[in-house]
């Protein structure tokens, strides 16, 4: 969100595409543990100053190789976001397990 704002306000047409309905990625699950709701007032912040730059957001909306070719853009930032790492060790295939972020994103129940 922040390179969207500062190509915007230097004068690019900058339009940003999130796959998921809200902006924020681990920002946005993080948000979601206890005492951790901070998070999405930084995530407000920095739409709000995105979207005061010009930055035309189109949310829920997976950006394919085609319609990047279509557009023709200048330049693309690609923010692909993290990847969680899960560490083996012995005997984790004996137990249920799951990743902290499948359950802040209501995929998993413990």
């Amino acid at each position: 969100m922040e390179a969207a704002r500062v190509a915007a306000e230097r004068g690019h047409e900058v339009r940003l595409y999130e796959e998921k309905d809200h902006l924020g990625g681990q920002a946005f699950l993080a948000a979601r543990v206890p005492h951790k709701e901070g998070f999405l007032d930084a995530i407000g912040h920095l739409e709000l100053m995105a979207k005061r730059a010009g930055v035309m957001l189109e949310l829920g909306t997976r950006i394919t190789v085609e319609e990047v070719h279509r557009l023709a853009p200048d330049a693309v930032i690609l923010a692909s976001g993290a990847v969680p790492l899960a560490a083996a060790f012995p005997g984790l295939d004996l137990h249920s397990w799951f990743l902290a972020e499948e359950v802040l994103a209501g995929d998993a129940e413990v």
